[in-house]
């Protein structure tokens, strides 16, 4: 994780016409702030923005894989390339006009992304309406999660999606003492405030905080390594 904030600043629109201004790299999900202003994106979103990205969504019922066409400084253009880095999209280079390149970008899903791109939009919508927008929360819970970020880098694929499953649901369980050395790991998560101990001790499950920020950070990782493109 990088923890310096830096001097990059880069101002993108929405569909409303309405400016905001980014202080992390398209291309750096390591920053500290990129998980927070990434989740602040689709905040930023115009209810136009966010009504195509629904229709979208659906269209993967019908089967049909959609191409995102954006202007290339719009907050949509910045939420897909962020996207591209939790195994979600990729660039279409055909998906636009030669003529057009200097001003519009085609972004259209993988396997992955299929699979998980209404799940992130549910999760973020649950996290910004709870939050009214205000991202200064999940800044300050990435910088916690982020000490755990090297020890999270040594866990296989596999570890990385069971975990991942895990914390997709509040309604999920896992024994606290399922593996060797998980008890001191549930542990950290609880004090991350990321999970919760029931059954007088003997189970843990994801919080709501747990379940809108934790999977998604895990697919960065697993990105990283391969593993969206395995899975």
């Amino acid at each position: 994780m990088n923890f310096e904030q830096g001097a990059f600043s880069k101002t993108v629109t929405n569909g409303a016409d309405e400016e905001f201004v980014l202080h992390t790299a398209s291309n750096d999900p390591k920053h500290l702030h990129w998980w927070a202003e990434t989740c602040f994106m689709f905040h930023a979103l115009s209810k136009g923005d966010r009504s195509n990205l629904q229709g979208c969504i659906d269209l993967l019922e019908e089967d049909k894989i959609p191409v995102f066409m954006t202007g290339l400084a719009s907050v949509t253009n910045e939420l897909y390339t962020r996207l591209s880095y939790l195994g979600y999209t990729e660039v279409d280079p055909d998906g636009v006009p030669e003529n057009l390149t200097e001003i519009l970008k085609a972004h259209t899903l993988t396997d992955y992304g299929v699979k998980y791109l209404s799940d992130f939009y549910g999760a973020q919508s649950a996290q910004m309406e709870h939050l009214g927008g205000d991202i200064e929360p999940i800044r300050q819970f990435t910088v916690s999660f982020s000490r755990l970020w090297d020890h999270h880098e040594t866990f296989s694929v596999e570890t990385l999606m069971m975990l991942r499953h895990f914390f997709s649901d509040p309604k999920h369980a896992l024994e606290s003492n399922f593996t060797e050395g998980s008890g001191r790991l549930f542990e950290l998560y609880s004090q991350l405030g990321v999970i919760e101990f029931v059954e007088d001790g003997t189970l843990v499950t994801p919080t709501f905080l747990g379940a809108v920020n934790v999977p998604f950070l895990f697919d960065i990782l697993l990105f990283q390594k391969g593993g969206t493109r395995t899975h």
